[in-house]
């Protein structure tokens, strides 16, 4: 269905060319295209017998979207933030009414990740390196494993914090990670070093 996305702008909606739960190497970009993308693309999409969780499912992505559009501004003033934080403490409310109305759902790995699973798994030791990778593939294939979403992590957690960080530091766009060269730094400030 993402596919069937048309781009907008030149850089703004990208075509997509695969399948998105089969993507590797996402980009912050890919991500951003996924989540502008999404409400349309999984409008409709549940089997009959999970019609009961679309509700919950749309309400999801659309306040993700909402909490990820006022993330992204660049620029913050109160009226922003006091949208932001509210727009946060609803994205705290729906992912935990969605955690707790869909238990019951079982749900299971991708093929990626039982494949990628498959090939962490310790070889087997053999004198010949062509016998060990012989044995790896005649390995019986493990099945799917049942997932359970799990939102006691410390990124779920950190979400909480953002607004706050916003008004302590600024956005995100402000700052940057880069190492930075003591050759630059000695010539500069050749008296203070």
């Amino acid at each position: 269905r993402f596919r069937k996305v048309p781009t907008f702008g030149r850089y703004t909606i990208r075509k997509f060319h695969a399948n998105v739960s089969e993507l590797k190497r996402l980009g912050g970009r890919d991500f951003e295209d996924i989540l502008q993308c999404i409400l349309p693309v999984v409008e409709g999409l549940a089997p009959p017998e999970y019609e009961i969780y679309e509700p919950i499912i749309m309400e999801m992505w659309f306040v993700m979207c909402t909490w990820h559009g006022l993330a992204k501004l660049r620029l913050h003033n109160t009226t922003t933030l006091e949208l932001f934080r509210k727009a946060t403490t609803d994205l705290g409310d729906v992912i935990r009414r969605f955690e707790q109305q869909t238990r019951e759902v079982k749900t299971f790995e991708l093929p990626k990740e039982q494949r990628a699973r498959d090939r962490r798994k310790p070889k087997k030791t053999a004198v010949d390196p062509v016998t060990a990778a012989t044995a790896t593939m005649a390995a019986v294939k493990t099945v799917l494993l049942q997932k359970k979403l799990n939102i006691e992590t410390p990124k779920a957690h950190a979400l909480g914090y953002y607004v706050s960080m916003i008004q302590d530091t600024n956005t995100a766009d402000s700052c940057s990670t880069q190492n930075v060269s003591c050759l630059c730094l000695s010539s500069s400030y050749s008296d203070i070093i």
